[in-house]
C-alpha cells in the first residue's frame, strides 16, 4: 500500500501526510508487516512509524512527539475524568511470525492534568506482554510537589495474581478535589505511604500503610471547614483502619473519630464511622451558598455513618450549643432541587411534569439520614416569613426535632419547638427608605409543630407589640366631647401603652394574621373611649384599619376617617396589607382638612410580584419585582369631569444576575356628556410592566361610552314607558341627597 498526499479530520484536529518518495508504505506477506516511514502532523504534534528487521523479528516503532490527549476525550464522551496533556516517547513492538510480541514503551509528559487540574510530569517505563496478558512497569513516576512512584506486574487475566508496588511521598491532597465534587471541597494535606497491591483483576487485595498530614476538608452539605493534624491508615487484606484520631473545626473545637474501611473489589467498599464530641461547629453557610437554610451552630454531638456507599446509613444525634444561629428561608414556591445527596421536592398535581434538573453530577447511591436534635434556648432560630419584605421570627426555646432523608424522597421534619422568647421583626417596604419597622415580642409557650413537611410547619405564635396613642382620637363628634367630664378628656387626650397584640396561626409557609388591641394600663377602663376601643375589637374591618394605623402613624383614627376602600376582611397574609390599605384613606382624610378640599383622593401603593424557576442550588431564574407608586384624583364641573393621575416605579431583578428600573406616568380624564353620565368620553394612558418581554409596556387610546342600568329587557322596556328615567339616574339623585345631607 502506498498513501498519497491526504488530510484526515479527527474532531476538532486535522492530520496531514505529505508526498513521499517511498515505493510503498506498507507491506504485508504471510502476516508478516512491514511498514516504510509514515509521518502524521498536526501543528506541533507528529507521529513517525517505522519497521526495522532484527534477526527473525520484524521491529516497529511510534516515535510519538506533543501529542495532545485532550484528542482521546473526543472519542470517549462518557469519560468521568477527562485527561489533558502533551505525551511524547517512544512505542516499540517486536514479535517472531505468527507469536504475539512485547510492546515496549517509554513515555513522558511534562504536565499532565485531570479534570483541568495539573497532577504533575510523567515518567514512565515498561512492556505490555500480548501474550501473557500484562503489563510491567520497570519503573514510573507521577511527580508533582511530592512523587507517586510504581512498579511491579498487574494482570488483566482474572486467574493471575498482580504484584505491584505503589509509594508515595509527600503527594499533595489537593488532587482528591476532583474525585470528591458535590461532596468534599478545599482538600489539601500532604500524603505518604507504601501499598501492595496484590490479588487478581476482579479481587484486588490491598495492604500496607497510607498516613495524610496536616489534612484539611470541607463538607459542602455544612459548609463547615475541618483538620486533621495526623491520620493514620494500618492496610491488611483490604480493611483500611484508623482509630482514635483528632477532627478540629475552625474555633480549634475537637472530636474524636474511629474510621474503618472495607473493600471487596475495585468498587464496593464499605463504611463504619464513629465521632463524637462535646463541642464541634457542625453547620458555616451564608444565605449565598443555600438559599433554604444557613447559620453558624455549634453543638454537642454523636455521629455514625455504617454500610456500603451505595447503601449509607448516617445517624446523628445533637444538641446545639450557645452562640448558635440558624436561618431557614420559607419558600412559598416549592421546586424540585437536589443538593448533593439532599432531595428538596416539589408536591406537584401533575407529577408526570416534574423533572429534576442539575448542572451538578448527582450521587445516585442510596443514603439514608437520621438527624436527632435537643434543641435548646442556646440556639437562635430565625424564621424568615418573607425575604422580600425582610419579615423574621427571631426564637429562643427548646423541643425536640427529627429530620429524616432517604435517597429519592422529600426531606421529613418532626416535632414540636415551644417558644420561651423571641420577636417578630416586621419591616414596612412602602417606607424602607426610612427604614420604618416594628419589633413584636414573642409571648412565651407559642409553638411551632413539624409534621413531615419542613416548610409547611404549623404555626401557633403570639406576639405584641406596644405604641403610645390618645383614646381623644375615638372620640369622633364634637356632641360625644362635650358630654364628657374634664377628668375624661384629660386622660382620653394623654397618650398611653397600647398594647396591639398578633395571633399567628396556620401553616408556615402562608400564615394567618388575627389582632386584637388592649390597654396597658388600666385607668381608662369603663370611659367612652375604652367602649369605643372595645367595639373597634368586634369590628373587623375597622380593628384592622386601626392597626395599620396604630402601626404607621402611632395614632388611632376618628371612625368618619376610615374609607369604605379599605380592608373588607380581617383574614390578610402579611403585615404590610395592613399599612398599605390603610395609608391611602389616613393621607387623603390629613390632605382634605390640610388643603380644605373634600374631594381630592391621594392613595399610595406598593406590591411585589415575583416568579421563581429554581433548577439547582447554584443556579436560580427568577423574576423578582416591586412597584410603589402615588394616585391622585379630582372632580370638577359638578363631578362631570373626573382627572386621574398616577405616577409609579417599577424595579427589581428579571433575573438571577440582572436588575432594571422602570418609571410609568399613567392619567385617565372622564367627561360627562349628559348630566347623568349616560354618554361619557374619556382619554387615558396606562402602563404596566410585561413580564415576558421584560420592560413597560403602555397603552393609550380615547374612549366613548353609553350607560344604561336594567336587570332584564323587560324592566328595561317598562322603565322607559312608565317612568322615562333610567334607574342609574334614580341612583345619581339618591347619592347627590345623601351627600347634602351630610353637608
Amino acid at each position: 500500500m502506498k498513501i498519497l498526499a491526504s488530510s484526515l479530520d479527527l474532531k476538532t484536529e486535522t492530520w496531514n501526510f505529505p508526498n513521499s518518495s517511498e515505493n510503498f508504505h506498507i507491506h504485508l506477506k504471510e502476516k508478516n508487516l512491514f511498514i516504510n516511514p509514515i509521518s502524521f502532523t498536526s501543528n506541533n504534534q507528529s507521529l513517525h512509524i517505522a519497521s526495522t528487521k532484527k534477526a527473525s523479528k520484524n521491529v516497529h516503532k511510534l516515535q510519538i512527539e506533543k501529542f495532545n490527549l485532550g484528542t482521546i476525550n473526543a472519542f470517549l464522551p462518557e469519560l468521568n475524568y477527562p485527561i489533558d496533556g502533551l505525551l511524547s516517547g517512544n512505542l516499540e513492538y517486536s514479535n517472531e511470525t505468527n507469536k504475539n510480541g512485547l510492546l515496549d514503551f517509554n513515555l513522558t509528559s511534562s504536565d499532565i492534568k485531570i479534570k483541568e487540574q495539573s497532577v504533575g510530569k510523567l515518567n514512565s517505563e515498561g512492556f505490555i506482554d500480548l501474550e501473557n496478558n500484562k503489563i510491567f512497569w520497570k519503573k514510573s513516576s507521577l511527580a508533582n510537589t511530592g512523587t507517586l512512584n510504581w512498579h511491579g506486574d498487574f494482570y488483566w487475566d482474572e486467574n493471575k495474581n498482580n504484584s505491584l508496588h505503589i509509594q508515595l511521598k509527600k503527594f499533595p491532597g489537593t488532587l482528591l478535589n476532583q474525585y470528591t465534587e458535590g461532596q468534599l471541597r478545599d482538600i489539601s494535606g500532604i500524603l505518604n505511604g507504601s501499598l501492595f497491591l496484590g490479588g487478581s483483576k476482579f479481587k484486588p487485595i490491598w495492604k500496607g500503610s497510607l498516613s495524610a498530614k496536616d489534612l484539611e476538608f470541607t463538607p459542602v452539605f455544612t459548609g463547615v471547614a475541618y483538620s486533621i493534624p495526623s491520620l493514620d491508615f494500618s492496610i491488611q487484606d483490604n480493611v483500611w483502619a484508623s482509630s482514635n484520631f483528632t477532627i478540629s473545626d475552625k474555633n480549634n473545637n475537637k472530636a474524636q473519630a474511629d474510621l474503618e474501611l472495607k473493600n471487596k473489589n475495585w468498587k464496593d467498599w464499605d463504611i463504619n464511622f464513629n465521632l463524637a464530641s462535646d463541642s464541634l461547629q457542625v453547620l458555616d453557610l451564608g444565605i449565598k451558598e443555600n438559599p433554604y437554610f444557613y447559620g453558624d451552630v455549634q453543638s454537642k454531638l454523636y455521629i455514625q455513618a455504617r454500610g456500603a456507599l451505595e447503601n449509607l446509613f448516617i445517624d446523628i444525634n445533637a444538641t446545639p450549643l450557645k452562640n448558635s444561629k440558624f436561618y431557614v428561608i420559607v419558600k412559598g414556591d416549592a421546586a424540585i432541587n437536589n443538593y448533593t445527596f439532599i432531595n428538596f421536592k416539589e408536591e406537584t398535581k401533575n407529577k408526570d411534569k416534574a423533572t429534576t434538573t442539575s448542572t451538578t453530577k448527582i450521587n445516585k447511591n442510596d443514603i439514608h439520614f437520621n438527624l436527632q436534635a435537643s434543641v435548646n434556648s442556646d440556639v437562635e432560630l430565625n424564621l424568615i416569613l418573607d425575604e422580600a419584605l425582610k419579615d423574621k421570627i427571631v426564637a429562643r426555646g427548646n423541643g425536640f426535632i427529627q429530620l429524616a432523608y432517604n435517597t429519592g424522597d422529600a426531606l421529613k421534619m418532626h416535632g414540636t419547638y415551644t417558644i420561651e422568647s423571641g420577636n417578630y421583626d416586621f419591616v414596612f417596604r412602602q417606607l424602607d427608605v426610612l427604614n420604618f419597622r416594628k419589633n413584636f415580642i414573642l409571648y412565651p409557650n407559642s409553638v411551632i409543630k413539624w409534621d413531615g413537611n419542613p416548610w409547611n410547619a404549623l404555626l401557633d405564635i403570639k406576639a405584641y407589640t406596644i405604641v403610645k396613642a390618645r383614646l381623644y382620637d375615638l372620640i369622633s363628634t364634637e356632641a360625644e366631647r362635650m358630654s364628657l367630664s374634664n377628668q375624661e378628656i384629660r386622660d382620653a387626650q394623654i397618650a398611653q401603652p397600647v398594647v396591639v397584640q398578633l395571633a399567628m396561626d396556620g401553616p408556615l409557609s402562608d400564615p394567618l394574621f388575627n389582632f386584637q388591641i388592649s390597654l396597658e394600663e388600666g385607668r381608662s377602663l369603663g370611659s367612652l373611649a375604652y367602649q369605643r376601643l372595645q367595639r373597634i375589637n368586634q369590628d373587623t374591618k375597622e380593628l384592622i384599619n386601626q392597626i395599620g394605623s396604630l402601626l404607621l402613624l402611632e395614632q388611632f383614627i376618628p371612625s368618619e376617617g376610615l374609607s369604605n376602600a379599605n380592608i373588607a376582611s380581617g383574614s390578610i397574609n402579611n403585615m404590610s396589607e395592613i399599612v398599605s390599605s390603610v395609608a391611602s384613606s389616613q393621607i387623603t382624610h390629613l390632605a382634605n382638612k390640610a388643603l380644605g378640599i373634600e374631594d381630592l383622593d391621594i392613595g399610595i401603593k406598593y406590591k411585589n410580584y415575583n416568579f421563581t424557576q429554581k433548577q439547582n442550588l447554584e443556579e436560580l431564574h427568577y423574576l423578582n419585582r416591586n412597584e410603589a407608586g402615588v394616585q391622585l384624583r379630582k372632580n370638577f364641573l359638578s363631578n362631570r369631569l373626573y382627572v386621574e393621575v398616577e405616577g409609579s416605579y417599577d424595579w427589581g431583578k428579571l433575573q438571577a444576575e440582572s436588575s432594571s428600573n422602570d418609571f410609568m406616568g399613567d392619567f385617565r380624564i372622564q367627561y360627562y356628556v349628559t348630566e347623568d353620565g349616560k354618554v361619557r368620553l374619556g382619554v387615558f394612558r396606562n402602563s404596566q410592566y410585561d413580564v415576558l418581554y421584560g420592560k413597560t409596556v403602555a397603552r393609550q387610546g380615547l374612549s366613548i361610552a353609553y350607560k344604561k342600568s336594567f336587570n332584564s329587557l323587560k324592566r328595561r322596556e317598562k322603565d322607559e314607558k312608565e317612568n322615562g328615567e333610567s334607574e342609574d339616574i334614580k341612583l345619581r339623585e339618591d347619592k347627590e341627597t345623601k351627600k347634602n345631607k351630610e353637608k
